[in-house]
């Protein structure tokens, strides 16, 4: 079961200034560990809580990923939708079964978890990828 909306995601160019907007705008302060380098990824982000979900912002670092050729061909907006699975692996099994071209990946997550999720891409979805992040692999 598909448990919650755990965060939307923004891409944009400039992290900080995108940061000083939302803080001026919703008075929005960065969840610790504050921005984050995920040199993997080939980005940098930065959580925002809101009631209990977030607005995540992502700035691409690599020119050659998913974030970067979302930029380059959408410019700044809407990325993804993070929805909490109860049952990961049934989940994925189930959207794999139906035909949906599941992307699996782990995250390293606050240094001493390690997040399981997947992202279904926007040719699937009618323009955003959605990520499906394994509830019980996340501490917080």
């Amino acid at each position: 079961m598909f448990k919650k909306l755990n965060h939307v995601s923004h891409i944009v160019e400039n992290l900080e200034e995108a940061l000083k907007l939302y803080e001026d705008i919703l008075r929005l302060k960065p969840w610790a560990p504050g921005i984050v380098e995920l040199k993997k990824q080939g980005a940098r982000l930065v959580w925002l809580p809101i009631g209990d979900n977030f607005i995540e912002l992502i700035e691409p670092t690599d020119s050659n990923n998913r974030f970067a050729r979302h930029l380059k061909e959408k410019g700044e907006g809407l990325f993804h939708l993070s929805i909490f699975a109860e049952d990961y692996d049934k989940e994925i099994a189930e959207l794999k079964a139906k035909g949906y071209e599941v992307d699996e990946e782990t995250f390293v997550f606050q240094k001493d978890s390690v997040a399981k999720l997947a992202f279904l891409s926007p040719n699937q979805t009618k323009g955003a990828w959605i990520e499906i992040l394994d509830m019980a692999s996340i501490k917080f």
